[in-house]
């Protein structure tokens, strides 16, 4: 009777007959406005120079239903050598670039052949997971806005610092707690806008390697956090 007197319809299905039809005419009794809208799919671009974890680790919580809306468009490396090249063509990425720097090439000349890639593609939003260079003020007058990296601590602090030189402070300064941050880039490095922030307790027997580890699994679940706004 509580149910009945909350609820806003009702359905009656019969319970001795088929399971689909009978699914199928609940499904028919049910107005339009009670369905979730799809979400609008994302064409994302992923920067990645090492190993690809990160990417992998969005894949395989896709195929257990997270960013259902998330398209893979481009994937592109500074590095010819990366693991993540073989995580990327395993996933099926529309496009797979290395760009690798010429000897004594400006960052600025970089960026602009990469943005000449990312207007080919046109992504929605680019991730830079495990991506080791700084980019440019050419990038970020035009793609900064678009653009996310991961940082492996809670910023502001330890900014600056990259991938193990972070943990490793972190157990210097004898943190109670670490994260991740993912922040829109900006030119002043770790500097930008911060969309997510995930924080996990440093444990007593902690080294900078099971942190490194813990704090990954922490990036791959901001970026679908991230990826499933709107």
């Amino acid at each position: 009777d509580i149910y009945g007197a909350s609820g806003d319809f009702e359905v009656k299905p019969s319970y001795d007959g088929d399971p689909m039809e009978e699914a199928q005419k609940i499904i028919d009794q049910l107005p339009p406005h009670s369905f979730p809208k799809a979400p609008i799919e994302k064409n994302i671009a992923v920067f990645a120079s090492g190993n690809g974890t990160v990417l992998k680790g969005l894949k395989e919580l896709q195929e257990k239903g997270r960013i259902p809306n998330t398209r893979y468009g481009l994937f592109l490396t500074d590095n010819p050598d990366s693991p993540a090249i073989a995580v990327a063509k395993a996933i099926g990425f529309e496009g797979i670039e290395i760009v690798k720097p010429e000897a004594e090439q400006s960052r600025e000349d970089y960026d602009r052949e990469v943005l000449n890639i990312l207007r080919e593609y046109q992504p929605d939003q680019v991730l830079l997971a495990g991506w080791m260079r700084i980019l440019s003020k050419v990038y970020v007058s035009q793609y900064g806005a678009k653009t996310f990296n991961a940082h492996p601590s809670l910023l502001p602090k330890f900014a600056g610092l990259k991938d193990l030189e972070v943990h490793e402070k972190v157990l210097d300064h004898e943190e109670k707690y670490t994260g991740c941050t993912i922040h829109k880039v900006t030119e002043d490095v770790d500097a930008g806008e911060i969309a997510v922030q995930r924080k996990i307790l440093v444990e007593s027997d902690d080294t900078p390697e099971t942190l490194r580890a813990r704090v990954q699994k922490q990036e791959i679940l901001g970026f679908c956090e991230l990826l499933e706004r709107k």
